[in-house]
């Protein structure tokens, strides 16, 4: 009998955003387990992994508060998607991307008020949830208290297990802001964080800095979670061979510092491209909303050329046909906290298509350090060790291939799908087969 798992999401479960291109890895062709997913956000799924979608957002809580009568949530179909409900998400996109480019404190907390007075715990998330009859809640857990309010009150109200998966650092104080607000935000949102990690029976997490930090925090041992891929599948990359010009490829999210991490990369290529016989340009594909001064920025640039967002099927083509992949990270020091424990997921994604890496952000970063200690591609933190790395690429192009195969190599060795699902699977049967302790009633000293 199958082991029927409700995944409670802020975005829709997507193959062109983070959480549905991850979750999408680590679920796929898991025959043990039924998915069925609760999505808090504007926009259309476009996964086949979950059997079912019930989705609540801002607007409905809003309509419902100015009349009553309006549901807060409704069952998504994507076999059957109105012309009336595709024009309504393409509405509300562009509200979405306002915000997006526009991310100011009074935003978030008029978005936690809506959830915070909306009525979303209401008749239809129960009829949902009794329909699904979940044996378990797998929970990412997110700054942001709405996904995890909702998680928590279907665990507790139908007494379903829980699990949960941080893959950012949503807690610790160790960040930076001049911004009192900032830290009242912090303060106030880490409380349900910490609640959804003490009822979780298992907590994973996305890479060792961040099991070291929660393990002796909360007393508790973490598990290490993040997507994979079938290790017959990885891409066998062509030899690169000497080249006038080499192209380098970013794709995926530019947030966190990671837009201007990109400037600054580029203009140092830029520099490069001057004074070099053998030039390099920057390929972006993203579908990141910008700002128009910085993409004024991005424009003076030669070597740096924005493509937009693609399918990711076609991600996948251009990686395979570039001769460089990068990895962005931030360097300023709120964003550089922010991520400081995290694994992006487009890494794996990189590791897999055999080809040569440059992660260029603060050294501080677990994912730039991760490159640096595993010699998997070239960690760059400053100027001078990109241009060094572009010397070297220039005299003795074989160091691509070298770099590649060493990618292919660690990611058969420590990204195989099969044995990932096959531990979590493990771990879902444990949870249901067995009364296992919830983590609150552990020792609970020293939180804060």
């Amino acid at each position: 009998m199958k082991i029927k798992v409700l995944i409670v999401s802020p975005n829709p479960w997507r193959d062109d955003n983070s959480f549905g291109n991850s979750f999408d890895s680590i679920f796929n062709g898991m025959d043990e387990v039924e998915i069925h997913n609760i999505y808090c956000s504007i926009g259309i799924p476009n996964s086949r992994i979950p059997k079912s979608f019930l989705q609540i957002n801002e607007k409905f809580l809003i309509k419902n508060i100015l009349n009553k009568d309006y549901p807060t949530s409704r069952n998504v179909n994507i076999t059957d998607i109105s012309d009336i409900i595709l024009r309504e998400a393409k509405k509300d996109s562009h509200v979405f991307s306002f915000f997006q480019k526009n991310r100011w404190t009074v935003f978030f907390w008029m978005r936690e008020l809506i959830w915070r007075f909306g009525r979303w715990k209401s008749e239809e998330l129960d009829n949902y949830v009794k329909q699904v009859k979940p044996d378990i809640i797998f929970l990412p857990i997110y700054i942001f208290p709405y996904t995890n309010r909702i998680g928590l009150h279907i665990s507790k109200r139908y007494n379903i297990k829980l699990l949960g998966y941080i893959s950012d650092d949503n807690y610790t104080l160790k960040q930076f802001s001049l911004n009192p607000l900032f830290w009242f935000n912090r303060l106030i949102f880490r409380s349900y964080v910490k609640r959804a990690i003490l009822r979780s029976e298992i907590l994973y997490v996305i890479s060792e800095e961040q099991k070291r930090d929660y393990d002796k925090i909360f007393k508790i041992n973490t598990k290490i979670l993040y997507k994979g891929f079938d290790i017959s599948q990885i891409n066998k990359s062509d030899y690169v061979g000497e080249k006038d010009t080499y192209k380098i490829l970013y794709t995926g999210n530019l947030v966190a510092g990671r837009e201007m991490s990109l400037l600054r990369f580029s203009k140092i290529i830029e520099e490069f491209n001057s004074i070099a016989v053998k030039k390099f340009i920057v390929n972006v594909y993203s579908k990141t909303s910008l700002k128009k001064s910085l993409l004024c920025k991005y424009q003076k640039l030669n070597s740096l050329h924005m493509k937009g967002n693609i399918p990711y099927n076609q991600v996948i083509t251009e990686q395979l046909n570039a001769d460089l992949l990068l990895h962005l990270e931030s360097f300023d020091p709120k964003n550089r906290l922010l991520v400081r424990q995290s694994f992006s997921t487009k890494i794996v994604d990189y590791l897999f298509r055999s080809k040569c890496i440059l992660a260029f952000g603060h050294e501080s970063i677990f994912s730039i350090k991760f490159f640096r200690e595993h010699e998997i591609g070239f960690s760059i933190s400053t100027k001078k060790q990109l241009i060094n790395t572009l010397n070297l690429i220039e005299s003795d192009n074989e160091v691509l291939d070298e770099m590649g195969r060493k990618a292919a190599c660690y990611a058969s060795q420590n990204c195989n799908i099969e044995k990932i699902q096959q531990g979590l699977i493990n771990d879902m049967k444990g949870v249901v087969d067995h009364a296992m302790p919830h983590v609150e009633n552990q020792t609970r000293a020293n939180y804060f």
